[in-house]
């Protein structure tokens, strides 16, 4: 990187005479996007830049960082694609942004296809085979190991990589061995019976606080030893962050199995070098191919017992059944462990949803090989990476639940209706119907999120009059959309753009937002909706 004196940027090389518009993701895999910001018709002469950072990126694009004493004059802009990206700045720092990110936001605005990756889980999913089936879709060799390097751990671990065939289906299997055992370190010297798993079980599970003497090749660390590890990586922000969420998911998972605080949990074995480079490798794998949405399959689990630090435990083990709430899964026979905690914590924290494969162009698909040999099937994690369908809407699964009310008082049913939307449900409507010997009743509808199901029902039980409810889980298809903002005279109000084919059809003013000025500015909601639509033009 290079930093150039303090200079005063011509108005000229500014990118085009037009508003610049750019989304801030919660998280990777969701759509869901908190705020939009903009930089209007302004002149890059109008304030003193700070400094300007040129960034090369892995692809060979090239980004530029400018950093000024006012704000929102600091951002990024990428030549390839002429796109200034405001950022949080520190006002002694520039916070640089990859600029093949800035890319794949251009193009998402421009209505190009979006690239996904759907994970085929049929023998389940564990670190290993996430991570062989990324190079065996083709994330490249040089730069996954270039990355790798970033975690400055290179004297504690080797990665190889090597074909194998699993019922005469060929895929690419991951080893990391680590000096920490001098050997393979990925349960191929783990002790075998009836029953134990089919991956990697003995090194991807973790404990609460005790002694192992036969762990003691594997340093005891704590989420916040690996935090540290991460963080002082020279890795990008985005990979630490959603590394960082993986690892908290699989510590909660834990701590709620054992009854203790997340931060007292020692992960013996996912804290060793070689699950971190499991975890690590697979976010990386993921960014470099560029993945913009991830999807997967309902989960493939086994059954019968794995033996563990602390004895045999049942498969699914209780960690990964934790991690696994909310998600679609299907029972099979196989005595084996399918689906294995690191496995579970990497699918569960990046899928944006589980089912059947969305409509896509399918343009390559690559195979990850498990440990084990399963006599009844590939042992295998197929990845099918491709653009989605020009024109397709979005979708999502959802829970509707359902129940009928005939003997509960019509005033229960506002403050019912107001609770489900603060415990988090979707949607929530009542509909008059008529039951049985002509009674008028009221069905009483809600969608639910998967991982809400159950609290969500919980609140219909307690708070109504009924004794059970109807669960349904159904597809909606529904327009992508983003966050504006437009001036009224009584403030600022959003509103929410919709876009079919990467094109908007529709712009509505968020309700809230209305309501909030009218009671403050003690105006008719109406004249401010209004006004809201005249500025939207």
């Amino acid at each position: 990187m290079r930093i150039l004196p303090a200079i005063d940027m011509p108005g000229g090389s500014r990118p085009g005479d037009r508003s610049y518009r750019w989304r801030e993701e919660s998280r990777h895999g969701d759509r869901s996007y908190g705020r939009e910001s903009r930089f209007g018709n302004r002149s890059y002469t109008e304030k003193r830049i700070v400094c300007i950072a040129v960034l090369l990126t892995l692809p060979g694009s090239i980004a530029i960082a400018i950093h000024s004493l006012d704000p929102l004059e600091c951002g990024i802009w990428c030549p390839r694609t002429p796109q200034v990206r405001q950022l949080t700045i520190n006002p002694c720092l520039a916070i640089l942004t990859r600029a093949d990110t800035v890319d794949r936001e251009y193009s998402r605005q421009q209505g190009k296809p979006m690239k996904i990756a759907y994970f085929d889980c049929f023998s389940g999913i564990s670190g290993d085979m996430t991570l062989g089936a990324l190079v065996d879709v083709g994330v490249d060799l040089g730069m996954l190991t270039a990355e790798l390097s970033k975690l400055n751990l290179d004297a504690e671990f080797k990665l190889d990589f090597e074909r194998a065939k699993k019922h005469h289906i060929t895929g690419t299997r991951a080893i990391v061995r680590t000096t920490e055992s001098g050997q393979e370190d990925d349960n191929r010297t783990a002790e075998s019976s009836e029953g134990v798993d089919a991956h990697s079980h003995s090194r991807d599970h973790a404990h609460e606080t005790h002694d192992h003497s036969h762990h003691d090749h594997v340093p005891s660390r704590h989420l916040s030893d690996i935090f540290a590890i991460l963080e002082d990586s020279n890795l990008e922000r985005a990979t630490v962050d959603q590394s960082k969420q993986i690892f908290d998911r699989l510590a909660e998972a834990e701590a709620k199995v054992h009854n203790t605080p997340k931060d007292r949990i020692h992960l013996h074995e996912v804290s060793g070098i070689d699950s971190i480079v499991d975890i690590v490798g697979c976010v990386i794998g993921l960014n470099l191919l560029g993945i913009e949405e991830l999807y997967a399959s309902p989960l493939a689990l086994g059954s019968g017992f794995v033996r563990c630090a602390h004895g045999l435990m049942p498969v699914p083990v209780p960690g990964t059944m934790e991690l696994l709430k909310g998600v679609e899964v299907r029972q099979t026979q196989i005595r084996k462990e399918l689906v294995t905690p690191t496995g579970a914590a990497i699918i569960t924290t990046l899928a944006r949803r589980f089912g059947p494969m969305p409509e896509m162009v399918i343009d390559r698909v690559g195979y990850g090989a498990g440990t084990r040999e399963l006599e009844e099937q590939p042992n295998l994690l197929r990845i099918c990476l491709g653009e989605k369908k020009e024109g397709s809407l979005e979708s999502d699964r959802v829970y509707l639940i359902e129940t009928n009310l005939d003997d509960m008082s019509p005033e229960i049913a506002g403050y019912l209706t107001e609770l489900l939307f603060e415990k988090g449900a979707i949607d929530v409507f009542l509909t008059s119907i008529l039951m049985k010997k002509g009674r008028p009743a009221t069905k009483l509808s809600l969608l639910a999120a998967p991982d809400l199901r159950e609290s969500l029902t919980q609140v219909v039980l307690s708070e109504t009059t009924t004794f059970g409810v109807r669960c349904h889980l159904v597809e909606r298809s529904k327009l992508s959309r983003d966050f504006i903002e437009v001036q009224t005279r009584w403030g600022t109000v959003r509103a929410k753009r919709g876009y079919m084919d990467g094109e908007p059809i529709k712009t509505v003013p968020e309700y809230e937002d209305c309501k909030r000025i009218a009671e403050e500015q003690s105006v008719p909601f109406r004249q401010v909706y209004e006004e809201a639509m005249r500025a939207l033009g």
